[in-house]
């Protein structure tokens, strides 16, 4: 139960409070942007890397966020889009067959140093 809530409280409540937090600057100021987080889990049946809580919490932040954009529509410009990061080449992947699916865009994981 714990865990369950930990991922409910983490990944969609914390999207939902965020929100809720900015949304009257945005609508008085006609005009704002969020991005939220999601995950590419959130889209594919779970292959045994993530769980099925973890997944259902960010498709619930995928529908939140279409909704509320319709929402929003009246109070002007105010842009709502999601991320969908696909799985992280980190030991956490390490033995899984998922390493190297296809279905999976696995972004190799760089120190800055790496990218100079």
């Amino acid at each position: 139960k714990e865990d369950v809530d930990m991922l409910v409280d983490t990944n969609l409540k914390g999207v939902i409070f965020c929100t809720m937090a900015i949304l009257s600057h945005f609508k008085s100021n006609k005009t704002g942007s969020i991005i939220n987080t999601s995950s590419i889990g959130s889209l594919l049946e779970n292959q045994g890397v993530t769980n099925s809580v973890y997944n259902a919490t960010k498709a619930a932040v995928n529908i939140y966020s279409v909704g509320l954009a319709q929402e929003l529509k009246k109070f002007g410009s105010i842009r709502i889009n999601n991320i969908l990061p696909g799985l992280i080449d980190t030991p956490m992947l390490d033995g899984h067959e998922m390493k190297n699916s296809k279905e999976y865009i696995i972004l190799k994981k760089r120190r800055i140093t790496d990218a100079q």
